[in-house]
């Protein structure tokens, strides 16, 4: 098994797993169909905190050898976004989940199969925002001592699945592995293998909404 903190970046890790291949069209998207909703309703249920900001904002940037004494694989993602010189980068606003929580958005979650409730947020993301190139840690789902040491290992039974809860408008767009999803209508979804790195923006004018879950499934999931 590779050594995580041998490589620069987590991007370099990912590559070097086979997972992902920045020259190869593989099938790093994959839809999964759409659900029918009702978006005005559901988004006018939602409350929204203030905008998050990326990972990349800190006092400073790490070394390497820094980075390998923390052994922690989400300081790799904020390093690798420092290096290729982001710099402080609003990306989305999260919906708070409360008592007022769309039930609708609670069953879609449950039809899905996830082996247990799955995590759910809503991100709203503005005109401007984004959210640069990224691979997942999960660290909601990964207990501290999993997300520590140089044998990261990208459990393919760990799968997370956007749902998008608006219609496409221009400027709006994922990248995910090597495929753009865009023109979207909403209800669709799509999910995509731990360990492919992804990014998100609106570069348009009008507000894009997802549903994100999160959560484990088993070798019968039929996506």
């Amino acid at each position: 098994m590779n050594n995580i903190f041998e490589y620069n970046s987590l991007y370099e890790y990912a590559i070097s797993t086979g997972l992902y291949s920045p020259t190869q069209q593989e099938n790093d998207l994959i839809r999964i169909g759409n659900f029918a909703i009702d978006s005005k309703s559901i988004i006018e249920k939602l409350k929204f905190a203030q905008p998050k900001k990326s990972s990349t904002i800190c006092e400073h940037c790490l070394t390497h050898e820094e980075l390998t004494g923390m052994k922690q694989w989400g300081e790799l993602t904020r390093q690798d976004h420092i290096n290729w010189g982001y710099s402080e980068t609003g990306y989305a606003s999260a919906a708070i989940v409360d008592e007022d929580w769309p039930t609708e958005l609670t069953d879609i979650a449950n039809s899905i199969g996830f082996t247990e409730p799955p995590l759910q947020k809503v991100l709203k993301q503005s005109p401007g925002q984004m959210f640069p190139l990224h691979i997942d840690v999960y660290q909601d789902l990964r207990t501290e001592d999993q997300q520590q040491g140089p044998d990261m290992t990208f459990d393919p039974m760990i799968r997370r699945v956007f749902i998008a809860l608006n219609d496409w408008q221009p400027g709006h767009f994922y990248q995910i592995g090597n495929h753009s999803w865009h023109n979207w209508q909403a209800g669709d979804a799509i999910t995509f293998r731990w360990g492919v790195p992804h990014s998100t923006a609106n570069s348009g004018h009008s507000d894009r909404y997802t549903l994100i879950l999160t959560g484990k499934i088993d070798s019968q999931w039929k996506y």
